[in-house]
């Protein structure tokens, strides 16, 4: 058993309207192929980064244990906190990935909001927000409570962001502002979801506690500060009243939410920011479709640039010059928790790589995926060891992934007519072997659990790129 505490030294974070960090589509289990709820997550973060990956095991704490965080503040651990897989980009607030051991999955979208006045106690909460979620979750719902008291009683020292929480029943968006207001919405089983970097809640009925949740006063505090006229502006639209006016509106933010949206729904919406919250598919969602949108650059639509050599620099692409990851969260409820959770990831730009399977079920991570050999290390350095990655740790696999990528951007056009068959060769590989190796593992995992978990190890392994 191990007992530990976690020490964390905190950097200025904050997300202005012209940073564009991230992007993520969710689809209901009612629209996917296989009836997974899917969430699909590109990572965006501009300047050095190099992400790691680490197998957390679940732990058991003794009472009196604390989790300290920002300022001095103090949290008691639970008694117990779940094992999870954690996509690590260390110096960064808001920008890990999580898949814990029950199959919640964890990631975000900054969403800067018109909020000017700070209300914390002890510093307030931003990267512990997602850590404490993936530690205790056993559900998307249960997230959602864990978000929302965590924002309640500590304040949201960020702008504001929306939390994207997934299981295998369902997911829910969770919009934070700075200070002490939260609401969130559950996406319907039929329905997907598109979110750039701006709110996309819009109507709101808290008495609906199966679809919502939030702030008892979040209209009466919209309407204290002039945000909301109920007398000009009807209805309450969240979105409309805390988010941002520049980052609602910005093209960036509207064009990326509108190509998943026009694409899987059939319809041509207009290339403004009034795209609904979620929409209907008129097609079974697949893994493919979502690896697609993740890998987009926009050719097929109006923002096409025929004057960019490298795609990923036209304007609002969805796999961007900042893409660190591109992830897809398979989420399925039919099978073994250990099998039926899996993170597919394509590190660095997903157009140039192959999603690979990271299954729940995994007993670690290779050693050359992460900068240390545990992952105690990386809670204590993540805000610590901060600089010259590159140099410090030179054969870490990442820098394969860039090294690669970077590469083809030297002259994309050319050099992706030669890799991109041979990726989706890959792709092809993964995906039509999945079914098979799955009915074997489920198979394996009624006789021998432990010996499923090395199997699924192993498997993963396999799957990476030489």
């Amino acid at each position: 058993m191990l007992r530990f505490i976690i020490f964390l030294w905190f950097v200025p974070f904050s997300i202005i309207a012209n940073d564009f960090n991230c992007y993520t589509v969710i689809a209901g289990r009612k629209t996917t192929v296989d009836g997974s709820v899917m969430m699909a997550h590109n990572e965006d973060d501009g300047g050095e980064q190099m992400l790691n990956w680490y197998r957390v095991p679940a732990q058991k704490h003794s009472p009196g244990e604390n989790m300290l965080f920002r300022n001095g503040g103090k949290m008691a651990m639970p008694a117990g906190t779940n094992g999870y897989l954690w996509l690590e980009l260390p110096k960064m607030e808001v920008s890990d990935g999580y898949l814990n051991d029950q199959g919640v999955a964890i990631a975000s979208d900054g969403c800067p909001s018109r909020e000017d006045r700070e209300d914390y106690t002890d510093g307030g909460v931003v990267f512990e927000v997602r850590q404490l979620a993936a530690m205790q979750a056993t559900s998307a719902r249960h997230a959602v409570e864990i978000i929302g008291a965590l924002v309640e009683k500590y304040g949201y020292a960020s702008s504001g962001r929306t939390y994207c929480v997934a299981d295998a029943q369902e997911a829910w968006a969770v919009a934070v502002v700075q200070g002490r207001h939260w609401v969130a919405q559950r996406i319907p089983d039929t329905h997907v979801m598109a979110l750039a970097n701006a709110y996309t809640i819009d109507r709101v009925d808290l008495s609906d506690r199966e679809n919502f949740a939030g702030s008892a006063d979040l209209i009466q505090y919209a309407t204290e500060r002039g945000w909301y006229d109920p007398a000009k502006d009807g209805d309450f639209s969240f979105r409309n009243a805390y988010g941002s006016p520049q980052s609602q509106q910005h093209p960036n933010n509207i064009s990326r939410a509108w190509l998943p949206v026009c694409k899987l729904s059939g319809k041509e919406y207009p290339q403004n920011s009034d795209l609904p919250f979620t929409f209907e598919s008129t097609k079974k969602i697949t893994l493919s479709v979502m690896m697609e949108i993740l890998s987009s650059h926009y050719y097929e639509t109006p923002w096409k640039d025929e004057k960019v050599n490298i795609p990923h620099n036209t304007r609002g692409s969805i796999c961007s010059s900042t893409t660190q990851h591109g992830s897809v969260f398979q989420l399925r409820g039919n099978m073994p928790v250990e099998i039926g959770s899996v993170a597919w990831i394509a590190p660095f730009h997903p157009c140039m790589n192959v999603f690979v399977p990271w299954y729940i079920g995994i007993n670690s991570a290779p050693d050359d995926y992460a900068r240390y050999n545990s992952y105690e290390k990386a809670l204590t350095g993540h805000f610590t060891d901060t600089e010259n990655f590159r140099t410090k740790f030179p054969d870490k696999a990442y820098w394969k992934y860039v090294d690669h990528s970077e590469r083809i951007k030297e002259d994309y056009m050319a050099r992706m007519q030669e890799i991109r068959p041979q990726n989706e060769k890959k792709q092809k590989e993964l995906l039509e072997r999945q079914p098979a190796f799955e009915a074997e593992m489920i198979s394996l995992y009624q006789k021998d659990k432990e010996q499923c978990r090395s199997a699924l190890t192993a498997y993963t392994f396999s799957c990476l790129p030489e």
